[in-house]
């Protein structure tokens, strides 16, 4: 139940960020995206579409340190993801 209520959280951020872009106003933006990124640290994709959103805004700032910080988290969240997607196909290969 939590992690559906999360969800639904995870996307109405995620949602008035990406709109805040879209009108500019970036002050806005940043605090919703990173309450979506709070909220949805701990499911890989959700964590890894803020992140995606996040480097939109640093685009969007023309924010050399924030687009750097954003495309390394994404390129390990992509490492992390399939590394971690490997070791579950490994257990479910193994029952």
């Amino acid at each position: 139940m939590t992690l559906l209520i999360s969800s639904g959280l995870f996307e109405e951020e995620l949602r008035r960020g990406r709109e805040a872009l879209e009108r500019q106003d970036m002050s806005a933006a940043s605090v919703y995206l990173r309450r979506a990124h709070a909220i949805g640290h701990h499911v890989l994709s959700q964590h890894l579409a803020s992140h995606r959103s996040l480097l939109l805004l640093g685009w969007a700032r023309r924010s050399i340190a924030d687009i750097c910080t954003e495309l390394f988290s994404i390129v390990a969240l992509a490492v992390v993801g399939r590394f971690v997607g490997q070791s579950h196909n490994h257990q479910e290969s193994g029952r």
